[in-house]
């Protein structure tokens, strides 16, 4: 009865193909460690195994089910909504991939292209999961999460050619890994189909193939909100000399509302943070900047316990307190009374490369995209893919 059932819902198939370009394709790793995986297909949909090229079966539409990993490799389970159901093997690999133009939903996300389940290296039972799928589509699902999509059409046309540069380099730097991107803030923040703007859309196509390069070699691109009027330079956050990874002066980004902050915070509350990084010196007593960047960027600090003295870098520091609790490292500490400290600020993100709110104030005053590229990578310049 259960081989009937599953011959009724899953098809076999002889054959196999790819619609995409391997070159064309960005590996995308949408989740990490997890111990099941949610699957919902609103197209026929097919199910192959990446090591032989070789179909495994075929869902039909809407189907929905579950994948874990399983002492044989991993394990599909359909549950149906009258409570029957069946499972069935898979390899320790497999690639979902919809017809058409069908999309995959993964944990609830939508997402094009196809949809690659393998077990997290290392031995243990965890799944990695990866979405394949085609550079633009890729770059469509990152715009709205990054900026507004109703922000001048230059800057978008400046981000999303940013954004296609970042995932270039990416690619050609991680050849050796099963992912070139993240789908988090490590990399840039991709909601697949959930991310996507009809406005955007048209302009990640009016732009197709267009990139930066430095002397012909893909440049190493990086965005941040609001650089606080200078972004930085690549020596002084990694300590290597970038040529377009440099001072810019910036005054365009005065109208971000995170051009200049004040966050107030108690000896406590910063005590606490540090506690749960691992980190007990005891009641803070102060805190003091040691070196700056160029830029006025806190490269290092000390924070004076009771009970002993850490030093950490700016940027260490704005981890364990939040990225967004502390807009950026370009800030100054002031303690009036005995409890508090006072942190005074320009800017939001790292400050190295584009400024996202610059970018959209010289969009505002006329500079095309090409030009705002060029302000804040100086020595750039554009170049469109092709297939040769």
């Amino acid at each position: 009865m259960k081989s009937h059932r599953i011959s009724l819902l899953f098809t076999f198939l002889v054959s196999f193909s790819l619609s995409c370009p391997a070159y064309e394709l960005v590996r995308v790793r949408l989740l990490t460690g997890q111990q099941s995986v949610n699957i919902l297909c609103a197209e026929t949909t097919s199910l192959y195994d990446p090591s032989t090229a070789q179909d495994i079966a075929v869902t039909p539409s809407f189907a929905e089910y579950s994948i874990t990993p399983s002492d044989q490799g991993l394990r599909l389970i359909q549950t149906s909504i009258d409570g029957g159901g069946f499972s069935f093997n898979l390899p320790y690999e497999v690639v979902i991939e919809p017809r058409g133009n069908g999309t995959v939903s993964v944990n609830g996300r939508e997402y094009r292209g196809s949809i690659f389940i393998k077990l997290k290296n290392g031995g243990v039972q965890l799944l990695d999961v990866i979405n394949i799928i085609s550079i633009d589509d890729y770059v469509r699902g990152t715009v709205k999460v990054e900026i507004s999509p109703d922000w001048p059409e230059e800057m978008i046309k400046a981000h999303v050619v940013a954004a296609r540069t970042y995932v270039f380099y990416q690619m050609q730097n991680r050849a050796e890994l099963d992912f070139d991107v993240e789908s988090g803030i490590m990399s840039q923040v991709y909601w697949g189909v959930n991310g996507e703007d009809s406005a955007s859309n048209r302009l990640v196509s009016e732009t197709a193939g267009e990139y930066l390069v430095y002397r012909d070699a893909v440049a190493q691109v990086f965005y941040h909100s609001c650089c606080g009027g200078y972004t930085e330079d690549s020596m002084d956050v990694w300590g290597i000399s970038i040529p377009y990874i440099t001072n810019v002066r910036c005054p365009f980004c005065r109208n971000s509302p995170r051009y200049s902050w004040e966050k107030k915070f108690s000896t406590g509350q910063i005590q606490e943070a540090l506690k749960k990084n691992g980190i007990d010196i005891g009641k803070i007593l102060g805190i003091y900047l040691l070196k700056k960047s160029r830029t006025e960027r806190v490269q290092e600090l000390s924070i004076k316990g009771a009970g002993g003295e850490k030093k950490m870098s700016g940027d260490s520091f704005r981890r364990i307190m939040g990225y967004s609790v502390i807009p950026s490292t370009m800030f100054t500490v002031e303690q009036k009374v005995r409890d508090e400290l006072i942190f005074r600020g320009r800017g939001y993100g790292h400050g190295v490369g584009l400024c996202q709110w610059g970018a959209k104030e010289m969009a505002v005053n006329g500079y095309d995209y090409k030009e705002i590229l060029k302000f804040y990578f100086p020595g750039t310049k554009v170049k469109k893919l092709t297939n040769d």
